[in-house]
Parts: structure tokens; C-alpha cells; sequence
């Protein structure tokens, strides 16, 4: 999924976690949600993040894989 720019100037809202601009006085993510809605937003974020997380691994991997593929080539 597409993630927005960050945001220079934020605060982190308490009760979702998510980052909010400084110019708004509520958290634009949370504010008209109930409790078991902003804990499945919360769950939403957390499977974003692992999955970023997961591709930034892969492509580490293979990074690797072509840095000693050229380390190889050169020898």
C-alpha cells in the first residue's frame, strides 16, 4: 500500500498511535472512531508496518545477492 509523505510538523495521538498534523487539534485518523474501530486501525498499522518491514528485508537480500554475485565477477 501507498504510504503518505511524512509529516514535519506532527504530534503523535495517544489513544491510535499514528502521527497527526500539528495543525489539526484531533488526531485526523482516530477522532470520529469508537473503541473496537480505532483497535482495528491500530491492528491495520501494525500489518502495514510488518509488511514494510518484510520487503525492506528482501530487498536487503537481495542486495546482497548482487554484491557478491559482482564480488564473484571481478575474481
Amino acid at each position: 500500500m501507498f504510504a503518505p509523505p511524512p509529516i514535519s510538523h506532527s504530534n503523535k495521538c495517544e489513544r491510535c498511535g499514528l502521527r497527526y498534523p500539528e495543525s489539526e487539534m484531533e488526531c485526523t485518523h482516530c477522532k470520529n472512531l469508537t473503541d473496537p474501530e480505532v483497535d482495528e486501525l491500530i491492528s491495520k498499522s501494525k500489518n502495514e508496518l510488518k509488511g514494510n518491514e518484510n520487503l525492506g528485508r528482501l530487498l536487503l537480500y537481495i542486495t546482497a545477492l548482487i554484491i557478491a554475485g559482482m564480488v564473484i565477477a571481478i575474481i
